[in-house]
């Protein structure tokens, strides 16, 4: 994985067909995922190798999620992600979930940032990254709260009876030197995975 297809992660779902954690066979209508601190890691691109490098990087701003709470209602599939530190300045960071459901596409939503601090919520296809249309799309930044939230609606993604989520957090610093420096967190692992799946979340 090169720094470019990192930062593409934000906006594709190219970089998601890593390998990722069986699911869980549990349940529920809402399902509380936590995470450890201090377990961000930098991806660095070796040339030498012509592959990726990995780097315990501790506790990163905007990068190192500590909670995700996952809500599945009768009409809407809301994911709230609870970050150890979130700023508005210089904010280039997203959060990515991927969701997998008991019948039709995997897709993905991506909540982006890209140097603006309200972001953008995009939803796409897993399997050819093409963003879908979705009228009731929302999402919600708090930073005091330190909270990233998205709301979709099941009317999008075929109103599933369960829905399994895979999320991680990528965010892009440019040092002094002007070298970008990529840094994930897997919201469910001290590991440098790109998302591992959750629990079912049964419709409520």
């Amino acid at each position: 994985m090169t720094t470019r297809s990192l930062k593409a992660a934000l906006l594709t779902s190219a970089v998601l067909g890593a390998v990722l954690a069986p699911a869980a066979a549990a349940s529920a209508r809402s399902l509380t995922i936590d995470d450890s601190t201090a377990d961000t890691w930098e991806n660095v691109y070796n040339p030498d190798t012509q592959s990726d490098d990995w780097f315990a990087a501790g506790s990163m701003l905007n990068t190192d999620i500590t909670k995700t709470v996952v809500k599945h209602s009768t009409n809407k599939i809301i994911i709230t992600t609870t970050f150890d530190d979130l700023k508005a300045k210089d904010a280039r960071y997203g959060v990515v979930d991927r969701l997998r459901f008991d019948h039709g596409p995997k897709v993905v939503a991506d909540v982006d940032t890209n140097g603006k601090w309200k972001g953008q919520a995009y939803l796409f296809t897993d399997h050819s990254g093409e963003q879908i249309k979705c009228a009731g799309l929302t999402h919600a930044i708090d930073y005091t709260a330190d909270t990233v939230q998205v709301s979709i609606p099941r009317s999008c993604v075929g109103k599933p009876a369960w829905a399994e989520v895979a999320e991680f957090s990528v965010s892009n610093v440019t040092d002094d030197a002007g070298t970008t420096h990529s840094y994930i967190d897997d919201a469910a692992t001290a590991g440098h995975k790109f998302g591992s799946w959750s629990d079912k979340v049964r419709r409520g």
